[in-house]
């Protein structure tokens, strides 16, 4: 996700990449195993995670935050799609 570059990450004591779909939060990814650099933010999912996400439904996604200071903070919701797969299941 490529933020604004007035967004600052570098005070932040927590954050939560969400994957959702429909009104339902599906997984979230913290801080801890998220990539920051600069105003980019990667998260990296396992199968198990993908595999939560239904083919054909747009996907939103989120990262939200909170400073050293308390303030907590949120980007515009994301939407994807995801692709289907053809053999389910974890390899």
């Amino acid at each position: 996700m490529t933020l604004p570059e007035d967004y600052d990450l570098d005070s932040a004591s927590v954050a939560y990449m969400s994957f959702g779909q429909g009104n339902e939060d599906l997984f979230d990814i913290p801080l801890a195993d998220l990539t920051i650099s600069d105003n980019v933010v990667t998260a990296h999912l396992t199968q198990t995670q993908t595999l939560k996400l239904d083919a054909n439904v747009m996907v939103k996604i989120q990262l939200r935050w909170k400073d050293s200071n308390g303030e907590a903070y949120g980007t515009i919701i994301k939407k994807v799609t995801v692709d289907e797969i053809i053999k389910g299941g974890e390899i």
